[in-house]
């Protein structure tokens, strides 16, 4: 598919159609997004990842990771993962951060859809589910994904090894904060009675406001599961501060398993994830799919598991 049939879809000069696909700063956005639904229309980029790719070394490809944020232990462990098994195919590893912007996320997307050095897109979010990227892989993190594989975990299978192995907790809490709301649902599906708390700001902020709000409330829950890791630790410090023993008096359990819940208050509680496991099987497909110039729908289970630590009995 060439510049020239593009131009024609669009309604304008080959040059003004390449200037569009260029951004360049004389072509207005109504153009733009004109040219642009005329080559997606067309399958003008799928053509040129097509040429680019059979036109540079299987070592040359290059896998764009769209991250919500970087400053969670938890993306940043996910994308080491990534580049580790990357590493091992001499694959590029090309990471966005959208900062949890929507508009941002969209935009990253689309731009990774256009560029036609990028070979394979991986999603850490839900975000841009719908959006079909033709024949570039795509796989999306958390959600069914109409157009490519999704990777997703099993949460309430976690929050039921959490329950199983601690049947003596009769009233449990689940700590949250503003970016976390989509686990309340798989908590009470699991623990019925529990009862969610919201903290104010995020990460440690976020367990320390917590802490503070469940001292307010006079008795405090046999256990308190926490979204993040980094959650747990800002509201056991406040706790312990204001003299509550941990795991005598209340139990914490969080979740991600970042490296520092070895180490901080003797060792923390978490339900963990295994995305090593499957970050191998992922590139292994995604080459199939560059090779074969198709997509093959898959899905992928990040696989759960509890690790007892000091903050439960």
């Amino acid at each position: 598919m060439t510049l020239k049939r593009v131009a024609e879809l669009a309604n304008v000069s080959v040059s003004t159609a390449s200037k569009a696909l260029k951004n360049s700063f004389d072509v207005s956005e109504e153009t733009r997004r004109r040219v642009i639904a005329a080559a997606e229309e067309c399958g003008y980029f799928g053509e040129k990842k097509r040429i680019s790719a059979e036109n540079r070394k299987s070592s040359e490809l290059n896998i764009a990771v769209v991250c919500p944020e970087v400053i969670s232990p938890h993306y940043s462990a996910m994308v080491e993962s990534i580049t580790t098994a990357a590493n091992k195919l001499s694959y590029n590893v090309v990471v966005y951060n959208a900062s949890f912007d929507t508009e941002r996320y969209l935009k990253i997307l689309a731009s990774c859809f256009e560029n036609t050095k990028i070979d394979a897109v991986i999603n850490l979010s839900g975000y841009g589910k719908d959006i079909n990227f033709g024949k570039t892989p795509h796989i999306v993190f958390g959600k069914e994904h109409p157009y490519g594989s999704h990777i997703f975990t099993n949460l309430e299978y976690g929050f039921e090894l959490i329950k199983s192995a601690n049947p003596h907790w009769k009233k449990v809490c689940f700590a949250s904060e503003k970016l976390t709301t989509s686990k309340e649902a798989s908590f009470h599906n699991v623990f019925v009675a529990g009862e969610v708390i919201v903290g104010d700001g995020r990460f440690e902020n976020a367990g320390i406001s917590i802490a503070r709000k469940l001292l307010e409330m006079g008795s405090l829950p046999d256990a308190v599961i926490c979204a993040y890791d980094e959650i747990a630790f800002g509201l056991i410090d406040t706790l312990q501060k204001r003299g509550i023993s941990i795991p005598d008096d209340v139990e914490v359990v969080g979740i991600n398993n970042v490296s520092a819940t070895k180490w901080a208050f003797g060792g923390v509680s978490t339900l963990g994830f295994n995305h090593n496991e499957i970050f191998d099987d992922v590139l292994a497909d995604i080459t199939s799919d560059i090779k074969s110039k198709s997509i093959t729908n898959r899905e992928y289970l990040i696989t759960s598991q509890f690790i007892k630590r000091n903050t439960t009995k």
